[in-house]
């Protein structure tokens, strides 16, 4: 008896996948810059959000916050802006980041690569830009 999958087409998505342990993590400059900001304290998601919808390249974000030019995108209202990036200054450590992605494994997928659309679906203006 050959039986059917009750849900084919995600069946074979799944198979199409490799498995971990037949994959190394890509891990680059973008990804290590990715998961630097995205660990840091007090990053929330909208200010994430906001940094990415203004330089769209973890680089660049990590440039304008050691810069200081994302102050007046961050400002909106906010009375401790300074104390913020002063913060966020310090704790990005892209050397530490990256030991620790390649000590753990881990995976970084970013919005405009390929494996994103793999595992991410793609990116709507309100989804994902970063697993």
């Amino acid at each position: 008896m050959n039986a059917e999958p009750p849900f084919p087409r995600l069946a074979a998505e799944r198979a199409a996948l490799p498995t971990a342990a037949a994959t190394t993590p890509m891990i680059d400059e973008r990804r290590i810059a990715a998961a630097a900001l995205a660990s840091l304290d007090r990053m929330y998601p909208q200010y994430l959000r906001v940094l990415w919808d203004q330089w769209e390249d973890p680089l660049a974000i990590v440039d304008a916050i050691r810069s200081g030019q994302c102050a007046p995108v961050l400002a909106g209202g906010r009375r401790d802006t300074e104390m913020l990036l002063r913060s966020w200054r310090q704790g990005l450590d892209l050397g530490a980041t990256e030991e620790r992605l390649r000590a753990r494994s881990t995976h970084i997928y970013l919005a405009g690569k390929p494996d994103f659309l793999r595992v991410g679906g793609g990116r709507t203006r309100d989804g994902p830009f970063l697993l």
